[in-house]
C-alpha cells in the first residue's frame, strides 16, 4: 500500500470510528436504539438510512460499496434496489449493535419475530451470537414487561 493510499485510508477510519462513536452516543437519540413496541411497529429502513445519511455518511457509503451490484440487479429481478438497500441498513445496524448493546432494535425485533414463530432456544443462541438478535430469555424478558401477545 503506498503512503498516500494508507493516509486517505486513515482518513476514513477516523471519520467512521467518529460518527459510529456518534451515532452510539448515550445522548444521541438513534432509531437504532429505539425499540419499544410503538418504535418496533413503526421501524422504517427509510427513516433510518435518512439518519445513515445524515449522521454517518461515510459508513453509508462503504456499506453501498460493498453491498451494491449494479449487474447483478439488472440480472436479478426478484432483488431490487430496495431489497439491497434493506440489507445495507440492516448490515449497519447489525455492525452498530456489535459496538454498543443499546444499539438494539433490529435485533429486538428480530428475536420478537423468531419467539412468535416458535424458534428454539438453541436457535436464538446461534443468531445471538452473530448479533442477529437477542438472547431468549431477554425476549421473554421484553415480553413480560410490555405485556406481548403472540
Amino acid at each position: 500500500m503506498t503512503a498516500v493510499k494508507a493516509l486517505v485510508l486513515k482518513h476514513i477510519v477516523d471519520d467512521i470510528e467518529r460518527e459510529c462513536r456518534t451515532l452510539c452516543a448515550r445522548e444521541t437519540n438513534s432509531r437504532f436504539k429505539k425499540s419499544t413496541p410503538e418504535d418496533l411497529a413503526n421501524m422504517s429502513f427509510e427513516e433510518e438510512e435518512s439518519e445513515l445519511l445524515t449522521k454517518a455518511p461515510m459508513l453509508l457509503t462503504v456499506l453501498n460499496a460493498a453491498g451494491r451490484n449494479k449487474e447483478m440487479l439488472v440480472r436479478n429481478k426478484r432483488k431490487d434496489s430496495q431489497a439491497v438497500q434493506r440489507g445495507i441498513v440492516e448490515a449497519a445496524a447489525i455492525l452498530l449493535h456489535c459496538r454498543n448493546k443499546f444499539m438494539n432494535a433490529h435485533q429486538t425485533l428480530t428475536a420478537l419475530q423468531l419467539q412468535v414463530g416458535l424458534a428454539s432456544q438453541k436457535t436464538f443462541d446461534r443468531l445471538h451470537k452473530r448479533f442477529l438478535c437477542l438472547e431468549h430469555h431477554a425476549v421473554s424478558t421484553i415480553q413480560e414487561r410490555y405485556d406481548y401477545a403472540d
